[in-house]
């Protein structure tokens, strides 16, 4: 049961005991008044300043702060459990613990200052200011992941990670030089990558994702939007049951299932559970249908392909590429100048390979022992199938066109 002490319309300071059992919530309400309340070091600290301008200190169990009216002070100290800490109206200050914090200034200017563990802000105002400043003592030690949630356009500042931008305006996000993820609203957002490896997420609206430097995710969610990986490795990600189709080689609008996108500096897709069709590029692309019936083609580059769950088909094109159909009866498509590609999951009487434009026959064709795996070869097309015994291929394992 909660232990409640009050204090009265003056300035008060107040102090809780450490009071047996220590499984009970402290609350102390400061009423009205400049007030000081420091709750006990040993339980769980419900704090409520009131109106005035007043200082809440918490204990070592996880506190409850809220500020109320005025300009005030609110320091978790050094409570190692969940802390949350509402500043309600005017300029406050909230000071984390060493636990997880959910830091929310509430109206005015404030200033939030985080721990050591994975923070939550709440920003409103552009007046607003967060210091987070835990940086890991040792190199390999995972780093909390630290969350803005803004209602305004915002920027991520130093040893920040996550931003997800509130309600419906029409916001704009930005991150930083760290691998961020940043995820818009349901309004018309801009999200900007920066430096590092970051995932962005659009949501609904029509909205404007760039990558920057680093290898990037990128989902723009429903409408019709722009999406821009930037420089390095970028992956366009699809989620749901739509049916996808998306033509990496096209800079130009496309109706990709989600939406009239227009997709540059993308490298590889990640699709969803429908019946996908998608296209790389010149470069080398990764190409993942996920579940549902895909049709998968590579184009030029080394590729890598893969089917997932249903029965898809897939084709490499130029380069030497690598194919992996997944659970299904899949079909593997080459013809001649594909290159020298590998498929890793041959199933006999299962799957099939069907060869374009060149031999018309199984006698056509030179199979080849390479021990674990298998080669099929015409013209300068090699076709490796990994940890497939050579002697169970035959006839019925082709279609020639």
């Amino acid at each position: 049961m909660p232990r409640i002490i009050n204090g009265t319309a003056r300035n008060d300071r107040l102090i809780a005991p450490n009071l047996f059992p220590f499984t009970d919530t402290v609350q102390m309400n400061g009423l009205a008044g400049d007030d000081y309340l420091e709750g006990a070091f040993l339980h769980y600290n419900h704090l409520i300043g009131g109106l005035g301008h007043d200082t809440l200190k918490g204990g070592a169990s996880g506190n409850l702060l809220d500020g109320g009216d005025g300009n005030d002070l609110l320091d978790a100290w050094i409570g190692d459990g969940y802390n949350t800490l509402r500043g309600g109206a005017g300029n406050d200050r909230l000071v984390g613990g060493s636990g997880g914090n959910l830091l929310d200034g509430g109206l005015g200017a404030d200033t939030m200052v985080g721990g050591d563990g994975a923070d939550t802000y709440v920003v409103n105002s552009l007046l607003d200011q967060i210091q987070e400043s835990f940086v890991p003592f040792f190199q390999n030690v995972p780093n909390p992941r630290d969350l803005v949630q803004s209602s305004i356009s915002w920027t991520l500042g130093s040893n920040l990670e996550d931003l997800t931008l509130m309600g419906q305006a029409a916001l704009n996000g930005t991150g930083n030089g760290l691998s961020n993820a940043i995820t818009g609203n349901a309004g018309n957002n801009i999200l900007l990558g920066m430096a590092g490896s970051d995932t962005l997420s659009g949501g609904a609206g029509a909205d404007k994702l760039d990558g920057g430097t680093g290898n990037d995710v990128l989902d723009g969610g429903l409408g019709n939007d722009l999406i821009d990986g930037g420089s390095g490795i970028d992956t366009l990600r699809f989620t749901g049951t739509a049916a996808i189709k998306v033509n990496l080689f096209q800079t130009t609008a496309q109706v990709t299932g989600q939406g009239t996108d227009i997709i540059r500096n993308v490298e590889n897709v990640i699709s969803g559970a429908g019946n996908d069709v998608l296209y790389g590029s010149a470069l080398a692309n990764t190409l993942d249908g996920g579940a549902g019936q895909d049709l998968l083609w590579g184009l030029g580059g080394n590729d890598r392909l893969l089917g997932g769950a249903g029965n898809d088909t897939l084709r490499g094109g130029l380069g030497n590429d690598t194919l992996t159909g997944g659970q299904g009866q899949d079909r593997f498509v080459f013809a001649l100048g594909d290159g020298n590609d590998r498929i890793t999951d041959f199933t006999d009487l299962q799957d099939r390979i069907t060869i374009q434009g060149g031999p018309k026959s199984f006698n056509q064709l030179t199979i080849t022992d390479l021990g674990a795996d298998a080669r099929i070869s015409f013209g300068n097309v090699s076709i490796t199938l990994t940890n497939f015994d050579h002697r169970l291929l035959g006839a019925d394992d082709f279609t020639f066109a």
